[in-house]
């Protein structure tokens, strides 16, 4: 499993990348390293939560960001095979970036999956930046069947083999004309992105003969426009817990130098010249300024794992939730409801012109309606699941 690490401030405000990434003692960068594991509030047994959970994240990383030259050209996106720690260009560009979205990942490749630049998150789908952490089982089962779907309509937009691009080519799919460079609402990317969970646990559960054991899958998606972010942490498993999710709300952030403190190593060595498994690193700690009863705070972190030591400002998303992040930073935790779908109905539509019949889920004839001045074809408007409060 990865990490990875989002910021946002419906605010404007923007936050220096390395006061996030690569500067706190337990920052993105350490934690694909040192990890020890800082998962307050977990309950899950210390197998499971290494299983879900990987001490060195070394296959790659890749940072993304908006900045003013967005609206025109999209996100930026850097990404690398090195280790993130060992890149020494990660951290001269994360000392000048500012930006008020910020997408971060360090990545453990699965073993079937490449270690490749076209393999890094995160990944760009027009103005859309998405990312995972987790895995979809039987993918190598299903992925012929997610292209089925998805190849008159947003196939080109995948560049790499994993299935996390896979997975979010498929919520790209589900979207209003397959479009990821319009504008979409909050709640327009939260249908698709259930349906897109739906879809990939519906395919892992037909994909197999009637004699074999379906493996659950974890899907930590994150899913920005750079206005509103959606975040999820789901597993398919009635007892077994997905990856670790937190998130911490902030009035102001400030980071301040630190003293040198103990990390994990994995080659340091004592004063004795002895080998030994610490080392001391020049670290600064994050501080945060909470927001009042009454405030609505000004930025948003949400991480895999806390990039502070402090646990009380820290909060666990539950497991099959939903972290939904609007553009005034209100910040609401929400139950991941799965809309039936229609796998044949799917696979018929993406074998139609456009694709254009392949949501498989019930509903009636669709509408057009404005979406910030943009006439858009919105499937779910007239939808009975949508009447009766099921999606």
């Amino acid at each position: 499993m990865c990490r990875w690490l989002v910021y946002f401030s419906g605010s404007g405000i923007k936050v220096l990348m390395a006061d996030l990434v690569t500067r706190p003692s337990n920052s993105l960068i350490h934690q694909s390293r040192y990890s020890r594991r800082f998962l307050p509030f977990l309950t899950c047994s210390k197998k499971e939560s290494r299983e879900r959970n990987f001490h060195i994240n070394g296959d790659g990383f890749g940072v993304a960001w908006y900045d003013d030259e967005s609206p025109r050209y999209g996100p930026c996106v850097f990404t690398s095979t090195k280790p993130s720690w060992n890149d020494r260009n990660l951290g001269r560009i994360a000392q000048h970036i500012r930006s008020s979205c910020i997408f971060a990942h360090v990545r453990a490749a699965s073993a079937d999956s490449g270690i490749t630049d076209t393999n890094c998150h995160p990944f760009k789908f027009g103005n859309l930046l998405w990312m995972h952490n987790g895995a979809i089982a039987h993918f190598n089962e299903i992925k012929f069947s997610i292209l089925r779907i998805i190849h008159k309509t947003t196939f080109q937009y995948i560049q790499g083999t994993t299935d996390s691009e896979y997975a979010g080519a498929l919520f790209i799919h589900f979207l209003p004309n397959h479009d990821p460079t319009l504008p979409h609402s909050l709640s327009t990317m939260k249908t698709s992105l259930f349906l897109t969970i739906s879809t990939l646990i519906s395919l892992s559960a037909i994909s197999l003969s009637p004699n074999s054991s379906i493996l659950p899958s974890s899907l930590n998606f994150a899913v920005t426009n750079g206005l509103e972010v959606l975040a999820t942490r789901y597993r398919d498993h009635t007892t077994e817990d997905p990856p670790s999710l937190y998130y911490s709300t902030a009035k102001q952030v400030n980071l301040k130098g630190g003293e040198g403190e103990e990390e994990e190593s994995i080659n340091g060595k004592g004063s004795n010249g002895n080998k030994t498994n610490r080392c001391m690193t020049t670290s600064s700690r994050i501080e945060w300024e909470q927001p009042g009863e009454e405030e609505r705070p000004e930025s948003v972190v949400i991480a895999s794992e806390p990039v502070t030591r402090d646990s009380e400002k820290w909060h666990l998303v539950p497991k099959n939730n939903v972290l939904v992040v609007d553009r005034n930073n209100g910040v609401e935790v929400e139950s991941i409801i799965l809309p039936a779908v229609d796998i044949e109905s799917l696979w018929r539509g993406g074998e139609e012109e456009g694709g254009g019949g392949g949501f498989g889920v019930e509903r009636s004839e669709g509408s057009r309606g404005e979406e910030n001045g943009i006439d858009v074809f919105n499937p779910w408007q007239n939808s009975p699941m949508i009447r009766n409060g099921l999606l």
